[in-house]
This record gives structure tokens, C-alpha cells and sequence, in this order.
């Protein structure tokens, strides 16, 4: 009996250790890399409709401070032909997107390349 407490007090010790914010889930002492605070070129991200208009929609990424950027019909896939972004979408609908391009304050984004139910990058790139 002495032996299987101690194997239980042991295991208990090691699960605190990574419940302890100084590790990480593997273990190691250290803080996690820091989240980009900008949207990076070619990087999908989960974004809800702000506006809706005829040449497209605008897409809101919360994670970037409210930061919005224009997803045009020529972007927008699995919905048919789209004549109208109102066609497609209502505020507050839920999307995945890719950063297509970033200037000064437009970024430029697509439905095209992301799988909408899991966020997978169809078509990764590198900037």
C-alpha cells in the first residue's frame, strides 16, 4: 500500500507542475510566443460581417482591436454566384478569412483558400 501512494502523490505532483503558468503543456519554463498585434500576409483568421454592401462585405477580426478589412463577391465562395455581398451574408455572420494584402490601413481578404468549417489554410502560402 505504501508503494501505490506514493506513485499517486507523484503522478498528482507532475499534473500540478503544468497546471503552473511558469511551464508550458510539454513541460518547459518559459512564457508562450506573443500573438501577433497585426495581421500578417497570408495568415487566416476567424472574423465576424460588419457592413454589407453591394461590392462585397467588411470583415471585423476582433483579435486585432476591432481591425476591418473588405472581402469583395470575387472572394466569396460557397455561396453560389454573389451579385451583391448582401446576397451572401448578414451582419455578425461568422467567417474564416485570409489576409490577401495589407496598405497603410486596407487589408484585402478571401474566402477562396479556407475551408469555412475548420479554418484550414487550402492553399498555404509564405510572404
Amino acid at each position: 500500500r505504501g508503494r501505490d501512494s506514493y506513485k499517486r502523490r507523484d503522478s498528482r505532483d507532475n499534473d500540478d507542475r503544468y497546471r503552473d503558468e511558469k511551464y508550458d503543456r510539454d513541460g518547459r519554463r518559459g512564457n508562450p510566443p506573443p500573438r501577433p498585434s497585426e495581421p500578417q500576409i497570408y495568415a487566416v483568421y476567424r472574423g465576424k460581417v460588419s457592413n454589407t454592401m453591394d461590392f462585397g462585405v467588411f470583415v471585423q477580426l476582433d483579435q486585432f482591436g476591432r481591425k476591418e478589412g473588405l472581402l469583395h463577391i470575387s472572394q466569396i465562395t460557397g455561396k453560389g454566384r454573389i451579385l451583391s455581398g448582401k446576397d451572401a451574408f448578414r451582419r455578425g455572420d461568422a467567417v474564416w478569412v485570409k489576409v490577401l494584402s495589407l496598405t497603410d490601413n486596407k487589408m484585402s481578404l478571401t474566402m477562396r483558400d479556407v475551408d469555412q468549417t475548420t479554418g484550414r489554410d487550402l492553399a498555404p502560402m509564405t510572404s
